[in-house]
């Protein structure tokens, strides 16, 4: 009838809804989440040192009420960047190397090698080699300097030809015999001499008669 009260409903829009907690979880599972709710996820991929490959490091909106559809940036982790081998100065000693190492949370490990050029406990070389990319936690072997590798002659004087090429060649060096009998005779003279220190390996001249 003419008068009559006609009520009239307003639509407010959908209902807002509220932003799950996600943080930590796998992907999958928090994408499942935020859509169950009437939101969109929007997921980008970053590197973290605390947070697993594959789970969410942060997402925003992370709070409050919003409209269902709302878009929400969902930040997951790739796990730990990955490191570069460092490049070591000539004089790095191996306890400067080891502790750079740590820092990049990087395992250090030490063999070692004579060198003629590389000052004894210095690091000569790294394997893997400088600029490499590797995982964190990844072992770092560096090879370290013992200085040259140095032998003292003996002293084979009076001893046969043989005799002298055998303690010589068990020492390290190369003998060379010169005389009438190099098997036998007596040795008279080495070159270098008894109880010179010498380069591991050198030859050494025999002189027997």
């Amino acid at each position: 009838q003419r008068g009559s009260t006609v009520h009239i409903e307003l639509s407010k829009g959908p209902a807002p809804v509220t932003v799950p907690p996600i943080a930590g979880l796998p992907e999958a599972l928090a994408l499942a989440r935020l859509r169950a709710v009437g939101l969109t996820p929007q997921p980008t991929s970053s590197y973290s040192e605390t947070v697993l490959s594959g789970d969410v490091i942060s997402y925003l909106p992370d709070t409050g009420l919003h409209l269902p559809g709302t878009t929400v940036a969902v930040v997951v982790s790739m796990g730990p960047r990955p490191r570069i081998v460092p490049t070591f100065a000539a004089d790095t000693t191996y306890a400067a190397a080891a502790s750079y190492l740590n820092g990049m949370r990087l395992v250090p490990a030490k063999s070692t090698a004579y060198s003629d050029t590389v000052n004894a406990g210095d690091v000569i070389s790294s394997s893997p080699s400088p600029g490499a990319t590797v995982q964190r936690g990844s072992t770092v072997t560096l090879t370290v300097s013992l200085g040259p590798h140095l032998a003292t002659v003996p002293d084979v004087y009076g001893d046969t030809g043989a005799t002298a090429s055998q303690v010589l060649s068990n020492a390290g060096f190369q003998p060379q015999v010169f005389g009438p009998d190099p098997q036998g005779g007596s040795v008279v003279l080495t070159s270098p001499p008894p109880g010179v220190t010498v380069h591991y390996g050198l030859t050494v001249d025999v002189y027997v008669l």
